[in-house]
């Protein structure tokens, strides 16, 4: 009777792994093993950052009905051709550095901004240092630990409004945060960062097994469309904005703000971020000068604040009176080339060409808030004249 049973265990299992191997065998032929729509297997955990990209990775960045697109990072973990330390005589050497807009959420390598400004430029080269999910504060880092060795002239850092909470909020401890001392003196916390680890078991699947890739993105699709489902549910039924804010607050226990709240009057807590976003700069200024270099703030153009008829509904959505609560379109914008002027940083929004544009949701993807490669290429003109006018 045992017998029996060890044999029909042992059938059991190798059928299991012969199966196991016949998905792999297939999923490789088909070639749909790579696919991802999340981080998945496009990073790698780093002690100093949180995250970077993984070298030498090439994956197919696909949501149905918005993009399909590859994803290819160069053997330093950057989205970008293989480039040299050394920077090669006469040419400019300009860092492109932010979240997933610079990263080039949903486009080719070729249709990044950091790719077609380099076009636009003459005897100009761009190192394309932009990765999903990135804060202010692991931008300013990763100029400091990396983006120095390319020598830069110039760097960019590309600043998205949802900066102002993230520079806070650790991941999990996952990332460095910005702390603010009561005499608004800058600290960097988690660093080294404390959770960054990752199953050997399954580092190795996401290197070595198609069928695991394919598995991982069935599930990041299915999730994508709960997530989607579940808050188109909350916009239906939307709760008075001071409780909700309450709710957010006491769930994190981080700095966390409503989309109306960035283009609201500002709040103490809003000073702050702010504050923490000055102090970045500025740290990242000199850290430029040091080298010889100069830094340049690029504001990101938002769907919302390009389409008018975009805000007033997402603010109407949420509860707020465009008119009665003193709402300002142009407010985080403002706010930032404010900050700017104070530290002498050349300071470059596209939003105004976005919103001269005959067509403003040409420049955005489907179904999603990133830019379209036609975005890509405007931000890119742009930050290109601004270049030009600056004699850089």
């Amino acid at each position: 009777m045992i017998k029996k049973y060890m044999a029909c265990c042992a059938l059991t299992f190798v059928s299991v792994i012969v199966a196991l191997l016949m998905c792999e065998l297939v999923i490789r032929l088909t070639g749909v093993g790579s696919m991802t729509i999340s981080q998945g297997g496009l990073y790698i955990n780093d002690r100093d950052v949180g995250w970077v990209c993984s070298p030498n990775s090439n994956e197919r960045f696909f949501l149905p009905g918005a993009f399909d697109v590859r994803m290819v990072c160069n053997s330093k973990g950057l989205r970008d051709a293989e480039k040299d330390y050394v920077k090669p005589p006469g040419t400019r050497r300009i860092l492109v550095l932010g979240d997933s807009f610079a990263w080039g959420h949903g486009v080719e390598n070729h249709e990044m901004v950091s790719t077609v400004l380099q076009g636009l430029l003459p005897a100009a080269e761009t190192i394309n240092f932009g990765v999903k999910g990135y804060s202010t504060v692991q931008e300013v880092l990763r100029l400091e630990l990396e983006g120095l060795r390319y020598d830069p002239d110039l760097a960019l850092i590309f600043f998205c409004w949802n900066d102002l909470e993230d520079n806070f909020d650790d991941k999990e401890l996952r990332r460095p945060v910005a702390q603010l001392a009561d005499n608004d003196v800058l600290y960097i916390a988690n660093r080294p960062v404390q959770n960054n680890f990752k199953s050997p078991v399954k580092l190795w699947f996401q290197a070595n097994s198609r069928a695991y890739g394919f598995a991982r993105y069935s599930l990041e699709l299915l999730d994508h469309k709960l997530k989607t489902r579940r808050n188109r549910d909350i916009v239906r039924a939307q709760k008075p904005k001071a409780a909700r804010r309450t709710e957010k607050k006491e769930a994190s226990g981080k700095m966390v703000f409503s989309l109306p709240e960035i283009y609201a009057p500002p709040t103490p807590e809003m000073d702050r971020a702010w504050t923490a976003v000055r102090l970045l700069l500025s740290r990242a200024r000199d850290t430029m000068v040091k080298t010889g270099g100069r830094l340049g703030v690029v504001y990101v153009a938002t769907r919302e604040g390009t389409d008018r008829d975009i805000f007033l509904a997402e603010m109407k959505s949420a509860g707020y009176d465009p008119d009665a609560d003193g709402l300002d379109w142009d407010r985080p914008s403002s706010r930032l080339a404010e900050i700017c002027a104070q530290l002498d940083i050349p300071y470059i929004d596209p939003t105004p060409a976005f919103r001269a544009h005959p067509d403003p949701e040409f420049l955005f993807s489907k179904r999603d808030a990133h830019w379209s490669p036609a975005g890509h290429r405007l931000v890119a003109e742009t930050v290109a004249v601004a270049i030009a006018n600056l004699g850089e």
